[in-house]
């Protein structure tokens, strides 16, 4: 047997038996944190919430008017897929609704019903004795975190009940949204201020699939019409749940209690309006659910939807802080800026407008963090710092990767892509030092930093450490199982040392969660070109292409794979067509072993000719 095959055989012998020991270690931390996680829960503690002493001075709350609230918290159902922690969350809720002794919510007056007692019959019983003591100028609050489905043939969507049916929700325990919205209609009519809350955590394994979801949410976003509405999600969209320091949430949830409670007050004014818990709510949903998930906010722009004081605020920010595994305030104001430490601070500011976050060595805003920390001892002004940095970090990777998931990465050259991702895989790694792991985000980050250091790698040719980056990106998988990437990225590395079972498993599953991404579709077809089936990968270059009609790549794998299938007409329309789009990669595409059957051509040579004279 050759060498280099012997080399082949003993990396994938090697490669098999290290992921059945990662594998083994893997399961064998997951039953322990499920053990550690299940011992937790059993003495889990109520969720406390901050409540401020002094009331805002300048905001007056009307004691004559009387809020009740109906919430809804549903997580296991008896016939259809879990809502997980959505019971969790309408204790939160009404934790906070109870505890608030800005404008206190009496116990009496709120209804909380959870998993098997939330049946249609006792919901609809709930809400008519709270709605019929409401007068004028009440507040009434509904809040449903559950499974919510749509059934196209009713022409009706459904928050569904414990015991609802798989396949006929309207004939079995479910609450039919419009009839919902019209007994909420009426109260509006009568002069009550209603609030809709929903953090909808639909399964794509309901009875009204992809349709009825969009049908769903749609008529969410339609019904409620004289009511202030926030809802965890847009048509076509799902409702994330996270782990967060205290316990796992829904995304929306999460931030809904952290704008209520003070952190979506902009000004300051003591009071939180729907303007600006909708700008809050959109600068912390979307990006943490890597843009799948938006809210939608709707109501009268001034509207208070919760009133907090500047004590109140600071307790939940310096709270936050503690996740990064530092102390010390969020915001900065002069007095922290000593004269020992102007200088540092202006110079720390040069580099961050600079993107120099850890480069060059010395001369970069790491550097000035850690002065500020280590030697100055400045640690409230070194809380600030580090914060800043993050965020800078986190939002140059983050543009990366949005560029790399929206297909634009392959406008940019090579080498500019690489010292992009090299830019992103450095930063991420220096706050991964900064970073305690129990901070909330700490497994995206991981994740993210995991992904940036191997593409980094696969970029740069390295042959060495595939085994090695495989790995890392298993566990960057298990971290975020539903990152598209990081599934592509495992079968780029797979396709690599010729394992093409792998590679093929691994960007379809990159196609089942990102289907519009053009990227895995043209992998596929390489992994097909690789093992001479050329239909199958002509039909994956052409999926490309229907994703992306300007991704000129997929145009001269099309034409180098024609050539190969002795199709030369075809062959040299498609590199043509290639050309059109972008003739800046000519010079390759002449030193392209796989044009050596169409070079000898008149109409190849008419090409090399035109573009040639293009390029010059």
């Amino acid at each position: 047997m050759p060498s280099h095959q012997k080399t082949v055989l003993c990396l994938q012998r090697l490669h098999k038996y290290t992921l059945t020991l990662i594998c083994v270690c893997v399961c064998l931390v997951f039953c322990l944190q499920n053990n550690a996680f299940a011992q937790a829960k059993k003495s889990k503690p109520e969720v406390e919430t901050y409540v401020p002493e002094v009331f805002p001075p300048d905001e007056a709350i009307d004691t004559n008017v009387t809020t009740r609230a109906l919430i809804i918290g549903i997580s296991q159902y008896k016939n259809i897929p879990e809502a997980e922690d959505a019971s969790d969350d309408a204790i939160l809720f009404r934790n906070y609704l109870v505890h608030d002794r800005r404008n206190p919510v009496k116990e009496e007056n709120i209804s909380l019903i959870l998993d098997s007692n939330a049946t249609n019959d006792k919901i609809m019983e709930e809400y008519n004795r709270l709605s019929e003591q409401c007068q004028p100028g009440d507040e009434f609050i509904f809040y449903f975190a559950g499974q919510i489905d749509g059934e196209i043939r009713y022409k009706d969507a459904f928050l569904l009940a414990y015991n609802c049916e798989k396949n006929n929700y309207k004939k079995s325990d479910a609450v039919s949204i419009s009839d919902l919205s019209a007994y909420i209609g009426a109260m509006t009519s009568n002069g009550v201020h209603v609030m809709v809350i929903t953090d909808g955590r639909r399964s794509d394994d309901l009875y009204g699939g992809k349709n009825g979801s969009i049908y769903a949410m749609t008529m969410l976003g339609h019904s409620f019409n004289k009511a202030t509405k926030l809802l965890s999600c847009g048509p076509n969209e799902l409702s994330y749940v996270h782990t967060y320091p205290d316990a796992a949430h829904g995304v929306f949830t999460y931030y809904l209690m952290q704008g209520f409670q003070g952190l979506a007050d902009k000004d300051s004014d003591g009071k939180v309006t729907v303007a600006e818990f909708s700008s809050y709510i959109y600068d912390n949903v979307p990006p943490e659910t890597e843009d799948k998930q938006h809210p939608i906010i709707e109501g009268p722009r001034n509207r208070a939807l919760s009133y907090v004081d500047t004590s109140a605020k600071r307790k939940i920010t310096d709270a936050q802080w503690k996740g990064f595994g530092s102390e010390g305030p969020m915001w900065l104001n002069d007095s922290i800026i000593d004269s020992r430490s102007s200088k540092v601070y202006a110079e720390f500011l040069k580099y961050i407008k600079r993107k120099q976050f850890t480069e060059p060595d010395k001369y970069n805003a790491y550097n000035r963090y850690l002065c500020v920390r280590d030697s100055l001892k400045n640690k409230p002004l070194a809380n600030y710092l580090q914060h800043v940095l993050m965020n800078e970090v986190e939002i140059t990777a983050q543009g990366v990767l949005d560029k790399f998931v929206k297909g634009k990465s392959c406008k940019c050259s090579n080498t500019q892509l690489l010292n992009d991702f090299k830019e992103a895989s450095s930063g991420l790694n220096m706050e991964l030092k900064m970073l305690d792991k129990n901070y909330y985000k700490y497994r995206y980050i991981k994740s993210a930093t995991l992904f940036f250091n191997a593409y980094v790698l696969y970029l740069s040719g390295e042959k060495e450490q595939i085994t090695t980056q495989i790995l890392s990106l298993l566990y960057a998988n298990f971290l975020t199982p539903k990152s598209p990437y990081i599934k592509h990225a495992l079968g780029l590395f797979y396709d690599r040392i010729k394992n093409r079972h792998n590679a093929i498993l691994y960007q379809k599953a990159a196609i089942a969660l990102a289907p519009d991404w053009v990227y895995p579709y043209n992998e596929l077809g390489n992994v097909y070109y690789h093992m001479h089936q050329y239909d199958k990968a002509v039909t994956y270059y052409q999926l490309a292409l229907s994703k992306d009609s300007d991704y000129v790549y997929a145009y001269y794998n099309l034409a180098a794979v024609y050539c190969l299938m002795q199709k030369k007409k075809l062959a040299l329309m498609w590199l043509e067509n290639g050309l059109k789009k972008d003739y800046k990669y000519w010079d390759y595409i002449a030193n392209e072993d796989d044009f050596a059957d169409i070079k000898h051509t008149f109409r190849y040579k008419r090409l090399l000719r035109h573009y040639r004279h293009k390029t010059a």
